[in-house]
């Protein structure tokens, strides 16, 4: 499956999902200005009540160097309350491995559905407010 088609589909799913989000495509881009970490993330994603999510897509469970410095570089610029993470897919999943997993050592290939990944970020930040 091509880069655009993975893009697309995951468009679909955000749609459906009713979560605000926002494709970063080459005019986005142009927005950052002199701002231009090594690569760009694909979308900047909003679930309700949920975290901002910036999402890396990638064809296959994994995470470069590159990848690492990027969402961390974007994570940095957007401040707190973001969260990198790599996003995939597998067998009609969209799952994701948040930055701070990859970091920690957390096997990529194993990524939560991303429901998930927002359901535990809200729960998280609900108990450490209490």
């Amino acid at each position: 499956m091509s880069g655009t088609a993975i893009k697309e589909r995951f468009e679909r799913f955000l749609r459906a999902k009713g979560w605000p989000f926002v494709a970063v495509d080459e005019a986005a881009r142009a927005l950052f200005g002199g701002v231009r970490p090594p690569r760009m993330f694909d979308f900047l994603v909003h679930a309700p009540d949920g975290p901002k999510l910036l999402c890396l897509l990638q064809r296959r469970p994994r995470a470069t160097e590159a990848d690492r410095k990027c969402l961390t570089e974007w994570r940095r610029i957007f401040g707190d309350g973001f969260i990198g993470c790599i996003v995939w897919t597998r067998r009609d999943k969209f799952l994701a491995a948040t930055l701070t997993e990859i970091d920690r050592g957390a096997a990529i290939k194993d990524g939560a559905p991303i429901e998930e990944l927002v359901d535990e970020t809200e729960a998280l930040k609900l108990w450490s407010a209490s």
